[in-house]
């Protein structure tokens, strides 16, 4: 399979768009990597073109979760926006598993690893910023075919969102790269992971980046969202960050969230950012079908200026 090239292999109809299931060899992460996209109807049938909203998820998940489990797709269908579902970490037998659900395979945390053995193929950061747009823009914006909407010659017209370790990428990933996103969402992100209490990042954090106190100071501030958002300004952020979190979520309760942290870090710095505590919600799925909605219409307001 050539690494430019995404292979579909399948496509269902779905809210008179189409759902497709994909694969593609990632030079970045060695491996071959699925990812599930769903395809406006309007690119069908006016030959519109799509802005895309990628979807980052959590932990243990792939790339079939939101697809399957959020019920976006029709209100994706009416704001004529593509969803880019990619999965949560490199895969394979050569691509080390780590030693539990939440390290290794299903847990890359969207970062680029420094540690061995793991800095071979978790390099998932650059896989979302920089290669899996690549190969969008090659296979879906360009050509007598092209039904994504380009920005400029190399640049979709994108936002991103995604649920607890796919909420703390997707707020890394735009914090980090303002100019190439329109706007960020979050549900229940990981939103301190350096901090001591949050086991997750902990862990995270010193089996991929390593515990060196080098390590702390110059590489565990890069994955952090309080700490990144603390380093900006009110002129920065354009677009209103939106978070949503239950509040009976165990995780949230076990401090592994802490978005309190980051929401107090946004008004410090004067940036944007709403918090809603969605009252007598969990951390699931049924969480994320309640409020899918408003975040995809969060998203629609800057992709469609």
């Amino acid at each position: 399979m050539s690494t430019t090239t995404i292979i579909i292999k399948s496509q269902t109809k779905c809210f008179s768009g189409l759902v497709l299931e994909c694969t593609h060899t990632s030079q970045g992460l060695g491996c071959s990597m699925n990812v599930h996209i769903f395809r406006p109807p309007q690119t069908l049938q006016s030959g519109q073109k799509a802005p895309v909203l990628f979807f980052l998820s959590g932990l243990t998940c792939t790339d079939t979760n939101f697809i399957f489990k959020a019920g976006a797709m029709a209100f994706a269908a009416e704001h004529g926006i593509a969803l880019v579902c990619p999965d949560t970490s490199p895969r394979g037998e050569d691509v080390p598993k780590g030693d539990s659900w939440d390290f290794g395979q299903g847990a890359g945390f969207y970062l680029n690893a420094v540690q061995e053995p793991y800095n071979k193929h978790y390099r998932m950061y650059d896989y979302i910023v920089h290669e899996l747009p690549s190969l969008l823009i090659s296979n879906f914006a360009t050509g007598d075919n092209a039904w994504l909407l380009l920005e400029s010659e190399n640049k979709l017209k994108q936002s991103i969102f995604g649920h607890s370790m796919g909420g703390l990428g997707s707020l890394v990933i735009y914090l980090r790269n303002l100019k190439s996103y329109h706007s960020c969402s979050a549900f229940a992100p990981i939103s301190h992971p350096s901090n001591p209490d949050c086991a997750w990042g902990q862990k995270a954090f010193k089996g991929y980046l390593g515990d060196s106190e080098e390590a702390r100071q110059n590489l565990w501030p890069q994955y952090d969202p309080t700490l990144l958002i603390s380093k900006l300004n009110s002129s920065s952020v354009k677009a209103p960050i939106l978070v949503d979190q239950g509040s009976v979520d165990k995780f949230l309760l076990q401090n592994q969230l802490q978005v309190e942290k980051l929401e107090a870090a946004a008004k410090q710095a004067g940036v944007p950012l709403t918090l809603r505590m969605q009252e007598g919600y969990d951390h699931s799925y049924y969480f994320i079908q309640t409020f899918v909605r408003d975040h995809i219409e969060h998203h629609a307001k800057f992709l469609k200026q």
